[in-house]
């Protein structure tokens, strides 16, 4: 029992410890609620500082991108991608700070 107690520690500080060195886009990704990022639609993470007419620009532009998409491919059996977007310098800095406009990771979130 004491065995399994202690190995059990060792992968939780593990974890942790791989977590700790993640780049911050990654954590983003995984947690957007832990950087700040609000939930505005499904699959879209969005900068505290957005403004409603922002916010509803960007959840146009996602719906006009994923009618384009889907016009030339069959997504049905796809989960589509989490998408984050910082819109003012503090976000970004934090978020992600290579002065990158965009970027994929994966199939899990842009």
């Amino acid at each position: 029992m004491r065995k399994r107690y202690v190995l059990a520690l060792a992968l939780l500080g593990a974890l942790a410890g791989c977590a700790a060195i993640l780049p911050p886009t990654i954590k983003a990704g995984l947690c957007p609620s832990c950087y700040g990022l609000g939930k505005v639609a499904d699959r879209l993470y969005v900068d505290p500082a957005a403004t409603p007419a922002q916010i509803a620009q960007l959840r146009s532009d996602l719906a006009a991108a994923k009618m384009l998409v889907e016009d030339r491919f069959d997504l049905s059996d796809l989960v589509l991608p989490d998408v984050i977007v910082c819109l003012t310098e503090p976000c970004h800095t934090e978020v992600d700070n290579t002065g990158r406009l965009a970027a994929g990771y994966g199939a899990q979130f842009i």
